[in-house]
């Protein structure tokens, strides 16, 4: 589930342009960890699964320089 939150925030962060970058690039993979401690923590699947997803989405939802 990880990937298909990488995919998501990929394509999300194309798209967004945030006002502080900086702040927003720095921010974004603070769900990271969140994911892995939930992973340990041992609840339902479901719940994994979603909390991997937002970690993958945090962690590559920053903006990328177009190519031009």
């Amino acid at each position: 589930m990880w990937g298909v939150g990488t995919v998501t925030g990929a394509v999300l962060g194309s798209r967004w342009k945030p006002l502080r970058p900086m702040r927003a690039a720095v921010l974004g993979p603070v769900p990271w960890p969140m994911g892995l401690v939930l992973f340990a923590q041992g609840p339902p699947v479901a719940v994994v699964y979603l909390g991997m997803a937002a970690s993958g989405v945090g962690t590559s939802a920053r903006r990328r320089p177009r190519a031009s």
